[in-house]
């Protein structure tokens, strides 16, 4: 008889875990979109779907490849992906604008993904070299606030300088071709243009004069409405920046591979990253700064600097991550 009810319960056993593991299997995951700007900024969003950390956290994502962060977070605000990569210019535009908007989570810093390149017959050797030059920029993104740091630092009146609007694609053929003097552009653009020019081309050395964040934001709604999925998200970020400190070759191999690059420019750039998931008052203040910035030079409408702490939505990576939360 013991026997008979020991099978039984073994049986019971059984069918209960094959019915569980059924069940964690026909869970559906939660789809959503990113929009991502292609460069290697977004390096760890590209290796969480490379590496499956989104599937196992149990979210589907669809990521929309776009060019720079602009194009990214305007897919956002017109609801064609639900979150998007970008940099705290445009973000502090976004904001500066009305729109309500949420950052989650910044991803990954660099103190050199900003270039300034020129013409070598353009003699631009010193910042101030820039008075009176064409200079090619992407207006309202990173690309135009770099450049006012450099003519800042240079003492350069913003007017003297004949301001040349192009897209980002459009700036090493713009400068090769003479149309512009230089051109303030991010990677890999600048590594284009000096593949393209070589030593017609001069990089000029900024290094640590500014400090560019990339960011995963969304609206405010979809934030209020999905703080279960944004976690999601964020773990699986996590797990792509710890794999990318932790395997830093593959890691590179996989983006190399992912955007179709030449291994000379990963190696060009890589050192320039420092990918982590963090919240904290520097990116406040990089918001603020530039809105004045904004302000001073007609840019916008406004005449006051948002509150951009209300910007800011740590809920999803205080719950991930706390120790990463210092606002």
């Amino acid at each position: 008889m013991n026997k008979i009810i020991i099978a039984i319960i073994m049986v019971g056993v059984a069918l209960a875990t094959s019915l569980l593991f059924t069940y964690e299997e026909t869970i559906p995951l939660k789809p959503l979109s990113i929009a991502v700007s292609r460069t290697p900024l977004s390096a760890p969003v590209y290796i969480a779907e490379e590496k499956g950390y989104f599937e196992d956290a149990g979210i589907l994502v669809t990521l929309d490849e776009v060019v720079g962060g602009y194009r990214s977070f305007q897919a956002v605000k017109k609801g064609q992906s639900n979150l998007g990569t970008s940099s705290c210019s445009v973000m502090m535009f976004t904001g500066m604008g009305g729109d309500d908007y949420v950052i989650l989570s910044s991803f990954v810093q660099s103190d050199n993904d900003l270039k300034l390149v020129s013409r070598s017959d353009a003699e631009i050797i010193r910042m101030e070299d820039l008075a009176n030059k064409k200079i090619g920029v992407v207006k309202t993104t990173a690309s135009e606030y770099f450049l006012s740091i450099l003519l800042g630092i240079a003492n350069i009146d913003r007017q003297s300088v004949q301001l040349i609007e192009l897209k980002p694609e459009e700036m090493p053929d713009a400068l090769a071709e003479g149309r512009v003097d230089a051109i303030s552009v991010w990677e890999p653009y600048g590594f284009y243009s000096v593949q393209k020019m070589g030593k017609n081309a001069r990089v000029l050395e900024t290094k640590n004069l500014h400090t560019l964040s990339f960011n995963l934001a969304t609206t405010r709604d979809y934030a209020d409405q999905h703080q279960a999925e944004l976690e999601l998200v964020l773990k699986a970020l996590y797990r792509a920046t710890e794999f990318i400190a932790e395997s830093p070759e593959e890691a590179r191999t996989i983006i190399r591979n992912r955007l179709n690059k030449q291994q000379d420019f990963i190696d060009w750039i890589w050192p320039d990253y420092l990918f982590k998931l963090a919240l904290n008052h520097s990116l406040v203040l990089s918001l603020e700064n530039q809105a004045r910035w904004a302000i001073d030079n007609q840019l916008t409408d406004k005449q006051t600097i948002p509150m951009f702490h209300n910007n800011i939505d740590k809920r999803a990576l205080t719950a991930v991550l706390p120790e990463a939360v210092s606002l």
